[in-house]
């Protein structure tokens, strides 16, 4: 795949995440932490979205102010340290999107999460491989489509 493809690409992503979280693709290129007011967001919402050295946290209107004095300074780290993964290390039938050794300790280090109804319903997670990425998806059977 020549550059200038891959370019557009990269680029098409970029303004889809932009369009989403309401900031724009130089935020998204910007090293360091960057706040976004997103009037097009319902009441409480927050969404911490992490690229490369980049960190866009997106927040409601009315949200906006308490999230930028608590959130300020935070390293990546800290920002995702309410989601910690170990929480989710004893919730059953998800082995492809996560796995723990006996410590709880996991290699995943990106997840997503389907909820529907305040339960987890599928699990997407991501693990480094070398230069590639593990990827490992699991859907609870009674969320799979009927066939």
């Amino acid at each position: 795949m020549n550059n200038s493809y891959k370019d557009e690409i990269n680029n098409k992503i970029y303004d889809y995440i932009a369009g989403y979280i309401n900031c724009s693709t130089d935020q998204l290129k910007e090293e360091g932490t960057h706040f976004v007011k997103n009037e097009k967001a319902a009441n409480n919402y927050v969404k911490i979205l992490s690229i490369r050295d980049t960190n866009i946290i997106s927040l409601s209107e009315e949200k906006y102010e308490l999230g930028k004095q608590l959130l300020s300074g935070k390293t990546r780290d800290e920002l995702y340290e309410g989601n910690n993964l170990k929480t989710l290390c004893d919730i059953e039938g998800f082995e492809n999107s996560l796995a723990f050794d006996a410590e709880g300790n996991t290699n995943t280090t990106i997840v997503l999460c389907a909820i529907k109804d305040n339960e987890i319903i599928a699990i997407a997670g991501a693990a480094p491989t070398g230069k590639l990425m593990e990827v490992g998806i699991d859907v609870k059977k009674n969320w799979l489509p009927k066939q």
